[in-house]
């Protein structure tokens, strides 16, 4: 070891090494600091000339170094455009603005908008964008902002037919036609307010670096934080459409992209994408969700076959497309490590559904996305599922952390792996698909306001705001309505728990007589099970509740209250009651009442139901605690 004197003349030496460097940086700035100045000074004097010429003000494009001005109280010129060289912005009104830009040009949006192409070509998170197409985009700030990137078309053409443009908005897009490459017309949209989350469209000086509103509730913003179209990602795209090209449409053999990884590499960011491309060239795709606590298209704990057309891209977090799927199964937890046997039933019963509409025989790509446990349990999970949905393509993405990702998931490994329900066989050693490996890029970090819990409590809040109120017939569709006030003016459904099954869907048995405990205040799923399975679960004398069965589920309830006396239970839901009346077996699992809805609701006499403050924290066993599960891996042939 060399000794403590020797160490201290090593550290002085650095020292003063370091305080040289400093000094002689100083020295370099001082002399370029009068040049840098200047030069800011003769910029700015030409913007300024530029700007009074033109009477335009400055916004930023997504390549310069010009910073977009604060709006701490937006105001909306009516006739004075705000532009650079390659971009301007037109304010009709504070709800209506047109966006021009020209070629190689972008903008980074957060918030909501209507957006409709008028000329050009543009696309956002893969969605094409031509004349004529307009949707609606929804980049809140629980995600990264959304990128308008400007392609090249050679179609100059401008179109504001069929559209319900003002004719002030028709003037200024033939004002300005000849002067950009592409237009795009922006209108604010209104939607339902989520108790908890009032502010996640609401962009902020301190949520991105520099930001200026373009309509009524959308932002465009400088910041790292945004959507990237990868070269891995163009890349796996097109080699998913060549596996198409060269098998032929004639033989309706399409693509099964399965996406793998683990947690917060970006598959479902990924399969968005994906989705929006595919839908470029085929009419429709089918996703299979085999997450049960990330769902793309229902709230969590529910496994589901969704089909998604042309016309309905996917523009925006899972919370902005809460669709009805074509067939779904209630799980009733956002882990499957609770029952992995049922969990696998039922993806293989959803696989089953689609094949058996189909006539075994797939007429639209298929996008598999999968949880993110890859370890133990979960990679055993995964063997399974790749097995029995036989992909065309496993797309795996990696960390950048190595000891976060699986094995190589390719034909050769999968093909000796011990599944948890499968094990090697010939059959599956002749499985073969294209293995992509894609490796996720961090971004700059950031403070993450939002996480996994959160985005679960929106999507099941989205939800629940398509409930049915006593003032309407159909969903309610009044989005200025707190949901509060929409779930408490809704109409609530009795229900005999003789006419229903109720199964049980949590790790722990639960006896029958705490059934109206159990099942009160909580998300249950609405579903139907065969003539034989009823009567079995009704005349069963077991002391416990039965088992969830693997049955189609119609969606969820809310149970709002229970009558031990008359044998009923209170439901609020989205069905319609020619659809609740198949209803004959209720699955009630681990999903909660999301807590901004327990805790925004309005008091009744002074007390807020199911809520106390008066809890005595002192006693044994009241704090909340965390389960941490740890399975290690199996030994090889055993189960």
């Amino acid at each position: 070891m060399p000794a403590v004197g020797h160490n201290k003349k090593v550290q002085s030496k650095v020292r003063s090494k370091l305080v040289g460097i400093k000094k002689t940086l100083q020295v370099k700035s001082k002399r370029l600091a009068p040049k840098i100045s200047s030069s800011r000074k003769i910029l700015l004097a030409k913007r300024n000339q530029l700007a009074a010429s033109q009477n335009i003000e400055d916004i930023g494009t997504v390549n310069d170094d010009v910073k977009i001005p604060d709006t701490a109280e937006t105001k909306h010129p009516t006739e004075e455009p705000c532009s650079t060289q390659s971009i301007e912005v037109h304010h009709i009104n504070s709800t209506t603005a047109l966006v021009c830009l020209n070629h190689s040009s972008a903008v980074k949006i957060h918030g909501k908008a209507k957006i409709t192409a008028v000329k050009g070509k543009f696309q956002i998170n893969g969605c094409l964008f031509k004349p004529g197409v307009e949707h609606s985009v929804f980049a809140p700030l629980t995600h990264v902002a959304f990128v308008l990137e400007v392609l090249f078309s050679e179609n100059k053409t401008v179109c504001t037919e069929n559209t319900d443009f003002t004719d002030d908005v028709i003037s200024k897009i033939q004002e300005t036609s000849k002067a950009f490459d592409t237009i795009a017309v922006f209108t604010s949209i209104q939607t339902c307010p989520l108790p908890g989350y009032p502010d996640i469209y609401v962009v902020k000086p301190g949520d991105v670096e520099e930001r200026k509103e373009l309509c009524k509730g959308c932002w465009s913003c400088t910041t790292n934080h945004c959507f990237v179209e990868h070269d891995d990602y163009a890349e796996a795209v097109k080699n998913v459409l060549t596996y198409e090209t060269s098998t032929g449409v004639q033989s309706h053999l399409f693509p099964v992209v399965m996406a793998t990884g683990g947690k917060n590499v970006g598959k479902s960011t990924f399969c968005r994408y994906l989705v929006n491309k595919l839908l470029h060239r085929f009419s429709h795709v089918y996703y299979l969700e085999c997450d049960v606590g990330q769902t793309e298209f229902t709230p969590s704990g529910m496994l589901s076959v969704t089909k998604i057309k042309n016309t309905t891209p996917l523009l925006g977090p899972p919370f902005t497309h809460q669709w009805k799927p074509l067939y779904s199964c209630f799980y009733g937890n956002n882990n499957p490590s609770g029952d992995p046997d049922r969990y696998m039933d039922c993806i293989e019963f959803l696989l089953s559904c689609l094949c058996k509409n189909l006539n075994d025989q797939l007429d639209g790509p298929l996008i598999i996305n999968t949880m993110g446990w890859i370890r133990a349990l979960g990679l055993q999970l995964l063997v399974d599922t790749i097995r029995i949905s036989h992909p065309t393509h496993v797309v795996q993405f990696l960390s950048d952390n190595k000891s976060r990702n699986a094995v190589a998931l390719t034909p050769e490994v999968v093909s000796v792996a011990n599944g948890w329900m499968t094990a090697p066989t010939k059959r599956t050693q002749n499985q073969k698909y294209t293995h992509l490996q894609i490796n996720h890029k961090y971004s700059i970090p950031e403070v993450i306001k939002y996480m996994a819990p959160d985005m679960r409590n929106l999507a099941l809040l989205s939800y629940l705001s398509n409930v049915v109120t006593e003032s309407e017939t159909a969903v309610c569709t009044d989005v200025s309505t707190p949901l509060i006030s929409r779930l408490q003016g809704s109409v609530i459904r009795s229900v005999s728990t003789q006419d229903v099954a109720i199964c049980n869907a949590t790790d722990h048995p639960i006896k029958k007589k705490f059934l109206y405990s159990f099942i009160n205040a909580s998300i249950v799923g609405l579903c139907v099970i065969g003539t034989d399975d009823f009567s079995s679960y009704k005349e069963s004398d077991n002391d416990y509740l039965p088992t969830a069965p693997v049955c189609p589920c119609l969606g969820l309830g809310l149970i709002t209250g229970v009558n031990p006396n008359s044998e009923e239970i209170m439901v609020i839901t989205s069905l319609p009651m020619d659809v609740l009346q198949n209803v004959n077996c209720i699955i009630c699992g681990n999903i909660g009442i999301p807590e901004p809805l327990m805790l925004e609701q309005n008091a009744v006499n002074g007390k807020i139901p199911y809520i106390t403050r008066s809890f005595p924290y002192t006693t044994i066993g009241a704090g909340m605690f965390r389960v941490h599960r740890k399975f290690s891996k199996l030994p090889t042939g055993q189960k």
